[in-house]
């Protein structure tokens, strides 16, 4: 004689693959945020990128500028424009080699 019993479920079987599932949602929730993070991430680096080489543009203006301001040609232009008119034989003042006290 045999004895079926088709509606007979076990209870340990139950939890087991109900833990499976809930895990398998957890990871896949989990990765969906580890993705869009990393899209948002990959996104803000690009932008900082940008940024980046505006600035060194903008760097490379401004060196430009400072070197055509202080070439010699253009310094000599605005010392005269000032009213500087460069010495030919300037007289300096020598520091005085003995010691400040002197030994005795």
């Amino acid at each position: 004689m045999t004895i079926i019993q088709p509606n007979k479920t076990n209870r340990l079987t139950n939890v087991v693959f109900t833990m499976s599932l809930l895990a398998l949602l957890g990871v896949a929730s989990w990765s969906i945020v580890l993705y869009n993070r990393t899209v948002n991430m990959t996104h803000d680096i690009s932008g900082k990128d940008r940024e980046y080489q505006a600035l060194l543009a903008k760097n490379a203006e401004l060196k430009n500028a400072l070197y055509a301001i202080t070439d010699a040609k253009n310094l000599r232009h605005v010392a005269e424009a000032s009213g500087l008119v460069p010495v030919a034989h300037p007289e300096y003042i020598e520091e005085d080699r003995a010691p400040a006290l002197a030994a005795r």
